[in-house]
Formats: structure tokens, C-alpha cells, sequence
């Protein structure tokens, strides 16, 4: 029997064994459930400004049911989009891609992260219950793209989000204020707008961003009842395969900071033990009582952690340690403006350390990860690739960009220690500046861009425009799931 064939058989047997003891487990959360579907633990309130806000509580079995019960409907659009971002982001067919992590990602669940798995299952009860047709092995699939990036290509999260956390004499008030927004595709951007807070049995309380059928944010951005808030950016040009043989996927280690983190120190160990080096970031925390703040990056051999309770960590698809950046990355673009991680790196340090100096607070904030301005052009812009609010679709070939593609800022969030004391913070779904996106003004700019600079379409976006889809301009707005 060849190795491939033994581990396949293994991990299919552990799988089984698996099964069998967690449908043991949470038979009486099943039997509960089928008959009392008038009691779903949570609820859904009234969207506001393209949010949709989910409160649900409980054992994980049941809080995942009310997960899938509640966001049947968004999660009908996961099923939809879910094959395409597959194909278009990984290079891979679908099955191969759910086979992979049935193989890869299932067996580390069972073995290491059980209450996670049974939410998985109740999202997966919850959703089929109103009508869907979704597998255990798709959810945990969904679950696992950040994760699986890194396994298929390596340097594929380089350029995927903007960040700083500051506190002491770098803030207005000497309280913390943090701010983020998420870098992605146009499509992926539809389904980025769910608010949840969890009241799970065990841990505390906490809110996060992130998509229908996500156990963890996925768009790396929380805040707990235990005062830790956290977000994250990637760290690009990684060179380095994820080992998932002992270690623990990405997303339920930043799950379990959001459940169980206590202190700054108790986040870094959850975020590095087991590390497989599947999803390489830097991560920014605060701790709002002592009114601290951690930067903890990630590689895979190398991490870096550091705390102070005067200054700023900041973040922008680079890694801030020289240790990671130079030897698990090929980056050389930390403060080349002509690339979208040197320029916005750049951009920051002006921002935080000059413009806004000892004055960051909320409308600050706001203002930072909003901003046009492209240090390479020198000038403020309608927005591009290099800007902190990005707008790859906007990005032109004569000022030596790539091929537009519908890419960009999908969302942003800023947050102070007042704020987060009520589980609040301040959020704007489309991009960062409130700019809708029209995917008929964008085909055909792409189009004509494509015959007069006589390049072709990548074979990516073409795939990813039927499922483009208008993005209206939103306003900043406060966030707060009552519970």
C-alpha cells in the first residue's frame, strides 16, 4: 500500500471515529432541536446600512443551528459564489478542494477542536432545516479558504487588508483606538457583512465580523466582554507550505482567543502554539482595561510578539519583523511606493507618526483608513491598489499598475476603549469611503482598457464577473448587537 493510500484510509478512520463520538455527544442537542424549532437560541435584527446583526447563544450544537436557522438566505449566496472563489483565488476545481480539506483540515477538528466542530454541524442542521443542501465537508471547506490559501499558493494573501492600534501619547485621549479595513474581491465582498455576537456556555461573550457559516471573524476583527479587541493583516509574498501534520488551522486558534482570551500574554501562546503556518499575519490586540496594546506576527517557523502601553503597531501585508519578512517571504516591497504594501506602509507611518500625530481618536481614524492619497503619484486620488482605501478597480496601466480587477477596501471599522466597553464600534460596509461599486461601469472600463493597452483579461476576473453584483455606497454607522 503506498504512504498516499495508507494516510488517506488513516485519516478517513479517524474521521469515522470522529463522527461517531460527536453525534454521540450531541444527539440530545439534535433530538432538542427537531422538536423545538420555535425556540431557536438567538436572533436577527433589522439590518442597518447593509449589516446584518445575529445574536445567538448556548451550547455549540444549538448556537449553530440558530446560526444556520437565522442566515439561511445569505448563506443560499455562500453555496452560490463558494465554486467560484475556489476556482478563481486557489486555481483548483471545487472537489479537489473539498477533498483536500476532508483530508487535511477534518482529522485536526476532530482530534483538537471539538467544540468547534460541533457548531459547525449545527450550522450545517440549521441551514438544511430551511431548505439548503449544504455538507459538513463544504462548511469546514468554507471555513478553511484562509487557511488553504498558503497550501495551494504560497505568496496568494499579499495584498489583503490595512490596520494600526494605538494608545497612550500617540491618541488624543491616551485611550486605545484601533482601525481596520478588509482587502478582497468584489465578489467575496457580498458576504462579508454579517455582525455576530456569540454567548457561548463556555468563555465569554464577544462580537465579531464575518460571513455566513463562519465559526471565527475571517475578516479578523472582534471585540470581547473579557476587553480584548482585535484585527489582523496578512503577511504577502510567504514562501512557505502550512503543516497541518500536528498543528492546529488558523481559525480555530483566533476562535479561541476570541472565546477564551484572558490577558494579551494568553492570546499570543492560543495564536502561536500549534501554529501551522497556514494563514502567515500580523495580528494586533488590545487589552482595554490595562490599556495595552501587542503586536503578534506570524510566520511559521518565526513569530514576533511585542507590547507597549505608549505608541502604535500598524499593519499592511508586510511584516513589520525583519525576521519573518526575510526569511519565510520573498518581500521586497516594504518601502517600495510603487507596490501596494510599500506604498500604504509609507502612507501610515505619515499618517500616524506625522499628520495625526498624538491626535488619533475615532473621526481621525476614520479618516486614515479612508484615505486616497497615493505616495507614488504623490497626490490624493480617486483610489487605487496603493491607497489605504483600496480601489484595484480604479488602478490604470500608464501609472504603472497591473490590470484592473474588481478588488479592493469591502468594508471599515474603528473602535476606542469607551466603545469598546459596551461591545460597540463604529463600521462601514462597502469601501472605506463610501464609494458604491458598479460592476456594469467597471466591465466595461476593463474592456476598453483591455483594447487599447492590447492586454487580456485575466482569466480570473473573467470568471469572477457574473457574479458581480452592485455595491451600494453606505454611511459609518454604530454597531452594537443587543443580547
Amino acid at each position: 500500500m503506498s504512504h498516499n493510500i495508507h494516510q488517506y484510509w488513516q485519516n478517513t478512520l479517524r474521521y469515522t471515529r470522529c463522527h461517531i463520538k460527536q453525534r454521540n455527544e450531541i444527539n440530545s442537542d439534535i433530538i432538542y432541536m427537531s422538536h423545538n424549532l420555535k425556540s431557536i437560541q438567538g436572533k436577527r435584527y433589522k439590518e442597518k446600512q447593509g449589516w446584518i446583526k445575529l445574536y445567538i447563544y448556548g451550547s455549540p450544537y444549538i448556537r449553530g443551528f440558530a446560526h444556520g436557522y437565522l442566515l439561511h438566505k445569505e448563506l443560499d449566496l455562500v453555496m452560490e459564489i463558494f465554486p467560484t472563489l475556489v476556482r478563481t483565488d486557489l486555481d483548483v476545481s471545487y472537489e479537489k478542494y473539498i477533498k483536500d480539506c476532508t483530508q487535511i483540515i477534518t482529522p485536526r477538528l476532530c482530534e483538537s477542536c471539538a467544540e468547534i466542530y460541533h457548531e459547525l454541524q449545527g450550522i450545517v442542521a440549521g441551514y438544511n432545516t430551511k431548505g439548503g443542501k449544504m455538507s459538513i465537508e463544504e462548511l469546514i471547506a468554507w471555513n478553511s479558504m484562509m487557511s488553504m490559501y498558503t497550501y495551494y499558493k504560497p505568496d496568494s494573501c499579499a495584498d489583503r487588508c490595512s490596520a494600526f492600534i494605538a494608545c497612550g501619547n500617540a491618541t488624543e485621549k491616551g485611550d486605545i483606538v484601533m482601525a481596520h479595513n478588509s482587502h478582497s474581491d468584489y465578489v467575496f465582498a457580498q458576504v462579508v457583512n454579517v455582525i455576530i455576537h456569540i454567548k457561548p456556555e463556555k468563555g465569554y461573550a464577544f462580537t465579531m465580523q464575518c460571513c455566513p457559516g463562519y465559526v471565527a471573524s475571517g475578516l479578523d476583527w472582534f471585540v470581547t466582554e473579557k476587553g480584548i479587541i482585535g484585527c489582523e493583516t496578512t503577511i504577502g509574498n510567504f514562501k512557505k507550505q502550512p503543516d497541518f501534520t500536528k498543528n492546529t488551522p488558523y481559525f480555530c486558534r483566533i476562535r479561541e482567543v476570541m472565546q477564551y482570551g484572558k490577558t494579551l500574554d494568553e492570546c499570543a501562546k492560543m495564536m502561536i502554539k500549534d501554529n501551522a503556518g497556514d494563514y502567515p499575519c500580523s495580528w494586533l490586540f488590545g487589552d482595554i482595561y490595562k490599556n495595552e496594546i501587542m503586536l503578534c506576527e506570524l510566520g511559521l517557523k518565526y513569530t514576533h510578539v511585542e507590547k507597549k502601553k505608549d505608541g502604535i503597531f500598524y499593519g499592511m501585508n508586510s511584516a513589520i519583523n525583519e525576521d519573518i519578512r526575510k526569511k519565510e517571504t520573498t518581500d521586497k516591497t516594504h518601502w517600495r511606493t510603487s507596490t501596494t504594501s510599500g506604498a500604504r506602509n509609507v502612507r501610515l507611518h505619515v499618517l500616524l507618526y506625522e499628520t495625526y500625530q498624538n491626535k488619533i481618536n475615532i473621526q481621525n481614524a476614520k479618516k486614515i483608513i479612508s484615505d486616497h492619497h497615493d505616495v507614488f503619484l504623490d497626490k490624493s486620488t480617486e483610489g487605487n491598489s496603493r491607497t489605504l482605501c483600496k480601489h484595484s478597480e480604479n488602478d490604470t496601466i500608464k501609472n504603472n499598475q497591473k490590470m484592473t480587477r474588481p478588488f479592493g477596501a469591502i468594508d471599515g471599522k474603528v473602535i476606542n476603549t469607551q466603545m469598546a466597553k459596551q461591545m460597540s464600534f463604529y463600521g462601514i460596509y462597502g469601501n472605506s469611503c463610501g464609494k458604491a461599486f458598479n460592476p456594469k461601469t467597471f466591465t466595461l472600463r476593463i474592456k476598453k482598457q483591455s483594447r487599447s493597452s492590447k492586454k487580456k483579461i485575466s482569466r480570473s476576473t473573467k470568471k469572477l464577473l457574473p457574479h458581480l453584483k452592485y455595491i451600494r455606497s453606505h454611511k459609518w454607522t454604530t454597531i452594537k448587537v443587543k443580547n
